[in-house]
């Protein structure tokens, strides 16, 4: 695994609302990958599964989102199931025996809205990774991620008509392809030509909730959930 140094100015951030009971005092604390909202602006989508890709980078990413623009003290504990096969970026130096014991981050100091991200290697240990997030020298959040293998395209079957609403008139058109799936936008004057086959589970525009609904992020980072419908 590799610890990352992530500038805010390098990962422009937009963040999702915080939950009803975050308090403004509080510091909030996500954790996801980041994909793309526009051409020059990533976003994080939340999720507590991860798919250990050493070619996704970055692997995974917590933010930090504090309640006021003064600065603060930042540092993780990351406790890995197993051993990996080496550890580098900013975790260069621990021996990867540590690894199931803890390894540390440097403290950085920061402000504003920052993300801290991570890279996976291959030969890391899949299973539950727990990061132990500390802000001024106090544990801020217990982050629990499960890396799992990566999925094959087209390991899971798409194909179908989706939509946001199973009564509209328009929508997509998801069929196999070799390599994964094709998408089509189709209307009341029919169907636009399908793209190229896409990876949908690591596509870094849709997040895929369950085999019959998925969520695209469109321009300007407008989100639409489409339900499989027939």
């Amino acid at each position: 695994m590799r610890g990352r140094h992530c500038a805010a100015a390098a990962l422009l951030v937009l963040v999702v609302q915080p939950a009803v009971s975050w308090a403004a005092e509080d510091f909030l604390i996500k954790a996801g990958v980041m994909v793309p909202a526009t051409e020059s602006v990533h976003r994080l989508r939340e999720t507590n599964t991860l798919a250990m890709d050493p070619d996704r980078t970055p692997g995974f990413c917590f933010l930090v989102h504090p309640p006021n623009r003064d600065p603060y003290e930042v540092f993780s504990i990351h406790y890995l199931p197993a051993t990996p096969d080496r550890l580098t970026g900013t975790f260069e130096g621990s021996p990867p025996s540590q690894a199931s014991q803890g390894i540390r981050t440097p403290t950085k100091s920061v402000d504003g809205i920052h993300p801290f991200c991570f890279d996976f290697h291959q030969g890391d240990p899949l299973g539950e990774y727990r990061v132990d997030v500390f802000v001024n020298n106090q544990l801020e959040e217990t982050l629990r991620l499960e890396v799992v293998p990566v999925e094959p395209p087209g390991a899971t079957d798409y194909s179908g008509t989706w939509k946001a609403n199973c009564s509209d008139g328009f929508g997509l058109i998801v069929a196999p392809a070799s390599g994964g799936h094709t998408i089509a936008f189709f209307g009341p004057g029919g169907a636009l030509k399908p793209g190229p086959p896409v990876d949908l589970r690591n596509h870094p525009r849709i997040e895929i909730r369950s085999q019959d609904h998925f969520i695209m992020t469109g321009p300007g980072a407008a989100h639409t959930d489409y339900h499989r419908c027939e």
